[in-house]
């Protein structure tokens, strides 16, 4: 077994990635995401801190601020956004069946991003996330069973990217990136 293709933020270029022709899943396309030729990759998230947080039984939605040194994910999640906006328009017609190419401005408002833009000019933009249960959690060298996250807690999270989720009734689509493991910073 093949150790996996973990990248660090630091490292990320939206150009290494290549959005591959997708398969159908119900209603559904999903857009494998390739990383430098591979398709299953992580990412290693700059230092977050925690903004908003809802739970219920089942999960944790997040709204993460990006620290200084995370304007480099943030950019290549936007990157990734753009080039998704980009290749869906380019190949509606051969990959998704649709009788004509539909405009790009349609396909770019029908995007559910994982970005938040805040209203105050000066905040720092937020990731959206969902935190399943069963996401391993560590504090430290420790990994933890039990988790009440706090607010403003500090996070770096290995996130694996699943590729692009399209809806074909809604024309929705969303980049979906599922946490794996969550360090908590001390």
């Amino acid at each position: 077994m093949s150790s996996p293709n973990i990248v660090s933020y630091r490292d990320l270029d939206a150009e290494k990635i290549t959005i591959t022709k997708p398969e159908k899943d119900g209603d559904n396309f999903i857009f494998p995401c390739e990383f430098e030729g591979k398709e299953d990759f992580y990412i290693k998230s700059p230092k977050m801190i925690i903004k908003k947080m809802e739970k219920d039984a089942d999960e944790i939605i997040m709204s993460l601020a990006f620290l200084d040194k995370g304007k480099s994910f943030y950019s290549f999640l936007r990157e990734i956004e753009k080039k998704t906006v980009e290749t869906i328009h380019k190949n509606s017609t051969d990959w998704l069946y649709l009788p004509s190419q539909p405009h790009i401005r349609k396909i770019r408002n029908r995007q559910i991003s994982v970005l938040e833009l805040p209203m105050n000019l000066n905040d720092s933009p937020l990731l959206n996330v969902c935190i399943p249960s069963g996401c391993h959690i560590f504090k430290g060298p420790k990994q933890m069973n039990e988790v009440n996250f706090q607010m403003d807690n500090s996070l770096i999270i290995l996130f694996h990217i699943e590729g692009i989720q399209f809806d074909t009734k809604s024309f929705g689509y969303y980049l979906s990136i599922k946490p794996l493991q969550i360090k908590i910073m001390t």
